[in-house]
């Protein structure tokens, strides 16, 4: 009989609470880090979309006066595109 309850007490079991505390901490960071990849992600497809729609920005700061007007022109037309 004695046996028995020292076999018992020898073998408390296969989760301890040291290892249920590492087995949570591990499962916060993968979750953590799974959170993290999704909102990359979302950021990326995000901007895509967003130079998808708009284009990307015409550089003015060394354009001469023809170039702007152009460039004011095709702004124009694309917001009637998009207004009307």
């Amino acid at each position: 009989m004695e046996e028995a309850s020292k076999a018992k007490k020898a073998k408390k079991g296969f989760m301890t609470p040291e290892r249920k505390k590492k087995l949570r901490l591990l499962l916060r960071k993968k979750a953590a880090e799974e959170l993290k990849k999704e909102q990359e992600r979302k950021a990326a497809e995000r901007r895509r979309i967003i130079e998808e729609r708009c284009g990307k920005p015409k550089n003015i700061d060394d354009a001469n006066e023809a170039m702007l007007k152009r460039i004011i022109q095709e702004y124009y037309d694309r917001m009637y595109v998009c207004e009307g």
